[in-house]
């Protein structure tokens, strides 16, 4: 049993335990000590006297040694416990030691909070530290308002703390003024010995101001996908002090608006300016999203945003095919990667799957989005892929619902444009439901794509359609 060093004066604790290992009950007839000492004490756990315990075979007894040395020096022993017919000796290992009481202190000293906004809160971060040689607890925390505590460590209070010799724990003091005018106070930090650190604390309370922004609602209209637009904000404070906190977007806001410069605060002025930079990387479809300017009083000022993706123009487009047809029927437009199969939803390009990922992660420009899906007739739909990631993409057109009665024969009409070019147009009369026309072949080769067609009637797809 080693207890190491221990202070002089305290009482020490270790644990250790007796079984019984043999086949028939023993007793402890006595306990003692060479050289002989009463810096140490031994007991049962439940403290009980250890003379007398009987143990039957198979029992264990927990032990603790009590160590309280008087003076510094060693105190090396061997414990002899002693039974009708054996003995068994523990050596204990203890050095005594006079050691520096433990010693809270408290860096910085002192605390300011200068032209703080009423009803907002601020706070600093101190280190509290054990300058002593033995260990401590910190067993208590004073504060009263406007100054608070809000965590020790990061994490809420929860006392006791223990600090070893030359430990630290960060504690954040908060000041969180409700009137005008400065306070002063102390922050008590109390030890398990009753010794005590003090940090001064003082603070200023000033009026707050308000901040408005213009404009106050941004529209970014259309805006073709694979490509941003940026719009600035212009803020001014007024009225009082104005200390920004926290900008953030409200939950809800589409993930496309970015703020890449976020104002870190005001500057004396009263004024700052930043902007919101819409990307454009989805379906076509309106983007909301509302911007919360947080003052450290609580006060919030909002910019709403608004904008809408739409498809990119032809010319940006290496893949553009538009579908059309002259009755109210429905027709499908299918665009299917190389190898892949027809009306999967990883590999087809369809109503079910309007913008599956082809490509690189994170890189939309690589994947194909069904930008126009019709249902009542006539068309169009539309597919366009900005930068193929394929060596090859197949077009397929599916007849696939009709309303009664059905017509004799539609004229299906699929525009195949590449590279930036006007389409060509390719042609066909379909008349039987459920049938899959394939329209031909794309083929990619590095940034120039070249059609191939194929015009050929596929009859395998007729339980995916919904034909009366």
């Amino acid at each position: 049993v080693d207890f190491g060093v221990r202070n002089v004066g305290v009482v020490h604790e270790l644990q250790t335990s007796l079984t019984n290992t043999s086949g028939r009950s023993i007793q402890v007839q006595a306990v003692r000590f060479e050289p002989a000492t009463d810096a140490f004490l031994p007991r049962r756990a439940d403290d009980r006297t250890l003379r007398g315990t009987t143990l039957a075979p198979g029992d264990r007894v927990a032990l603790v040694i009590r160590y309280r040395p008087e003076v510094d020096g060693d105190d090396d022993v061997v414990m002899t416990v002693v039974f009708a017919d054996f003995e068994i000796d523990v050596e204990i290992f203890a050095v005594a030691r006079s050691l520096e009481p433990s010693m809270p202190v408290v860096t910085p000293a002192r605390l300011e909070f200068l032209d703080v906004p009423l009803s907002s809160e601020v706070s600093e971060v101190v280190q509290l530290t054990n300058v002593g040689e033995a260990d401590a607890a910190l067993v208590a925390v004073r504060a009263s308002p406007p100054f608070s505590v809000p965590s020790i460590s990061g994490m809420a209070p929860s006392l006791p703390v223990a600090l070893p010799p030359e430990a630290s724990v960060p504690i954040e003091i908060a000041y969180a003024p409700n009137r005008l005018g400065r306070a002063d106070a102390s922050v008590v930090f109390v030890f398990d010995n009753e010794r005590e650190a003090r940090l001064l604390v003082s603070g200023e309370a000033a009026v707050a101001g308000s901040l408005s922004c213009a404009p106050s609602a941004l529209d970014f209209g259309d805006v073709p996908r694979g490509s941003e637009r940026a719009l600035t904000v212009q803020c001014e404070a007024a009225g009082g002090l104005y200390r920004l906190a926290e900008v953030r977007w409200a939950p809800g806001a589409s993930p496309s608006f970015r703020l890449d410069d976020v104002p870190a605060d005001v500057d004396p002025s009263g004024r700052f300016a930043f902007d919101i930079r819409f990307v454009s990387d989805s379906l076509p479809r309106q983007h909301r999203g509302t911007l919360n300017l947080v003052a450290s009083h609580g006060a919030v000022t909002s910019v709403l945003a608004a904008a809408r993706t739409v498809a990119p123009d032809r010319s940006s487009t290496i893949v553009a095919i538009e579908l059309a047809w002259n009755t109210r029927t429905d027709f499908d437009l299918h665009l299917v990667r190389a190898e892949g199969n027809l009306f999967d939803l990883d590999d087809d390009c369809h109503w079910r799957s309007k913008n599956p990922a082809w490509g690189a992660p994170n890189d939309g420009l690589d994947d194909p989005f069904l930008d126009r899906d019709d249902t009542d007739g006539f068309g169009p739909e539309t597919i366009n892929l900005a930068r193929p990631a394929e060596v090859s993409y197949d077009v397929f057109v599916q007849y696939f619902d009709h309303e009664l009665p059905a017509p004799t024969s539609t004229g299906v009409f699929v525009d195949v444009g590449l590279n930036g070019e006007l389409p060509v147009r390719y042609e066909r009369i379909m008349g039987d439901c459920g049938v899959v026309w394939h329209v031909g072949e794309i083929l990619v080769a590095g940034d120039v794509a070249t059609f191939e067609p194929r015009d050929v009637l596929i009859d395998d797809y007729r339980h995916v359609a919904r034909c009366p």
